[in-house]
Formats: C-alpha cells, structure tokens, sequence
C-alpha cells in the first residue's frame, strides 16, 4: 500500500511544480506553480520596494525554499530571476523574460 500512496503523491508533485506563472491581479502580483495550485503567493504592488534583474546560484537550486543569500525563491528551472525587495524581506522569481517583467514592475511601481 506504500507505493501506490508514494505514486499518487509523486504524481500531485509533479502536477503542482510543471510551470511557474506570475501574473497581475489589480492591486497586487500573484505567483504561482501548476497547472495543480497547491503552491502560490501574492505580493501587494505597494509592499515593493525596489525590482531588479538578478541570477540565483547554483546552491538556491529550484522550487520554493529560502535562499543561503536570503529571502525566498520561486524558480522552476534556469538561474535568471527578478529580485523583488520588500518592505519585510526578498523574493526572487525565477523567469525566461526577466526584462520584460522587471520593466513591467518597475511602470507597475511607479504608479503607487
């Protein structure tokens, strides 16, 4: 009965951590894996305060843990990341178009 419980959490695993979406959601940037959302996080725009283009090291690895730099990281797979700093602490979000996001947090800023 142990494999087949180990199986099915393996596969809800997989299902939860496939890709990685940051999206806006009005007042605030949502964060999440899937297409299973057990995993997700909302940051409120005015809780940034500052956006830059950053890579994680080799020993932040993937996923979501905290990172040996500090603060957390949400990554699914490469090393390019966009650094939020928060009012109470940093969150690096793993992405493929890591310009395009921080320039779009940076307008995003900029209106609060």
């Amino acid at each position: 009965w142990v494999f087949p419980f180990a199986g099915l959490l393996m596969l809800i695993l997989a299902a939860s951590f496939h890709h990685l979406s940051v999206e806006d959601e009005g007042d605030r940037l949502y964060i999440r894996f899937g297409p299973l959302p057990l995993f997700r996080r909302s940051v409120k725009y005015e809780n940034i305060v500052s956006v830059e283009i950053g890579r994680t090291t080799i020993l932040d690895g993937w996923g979501i843990h905290m990172s040996f730099r500090g603060g957390w990281v949400w990554n699914i797979w490469g090393r390019d990341c966009v650094v939020l700093r928060l009012r109470k602490g940093i969150l690096r979000v793993g992405t493929d178009d890591t310009e395009q996001l921080a320039n779009y947090l940076n307008v995003r800023l900029s209106q609060y």
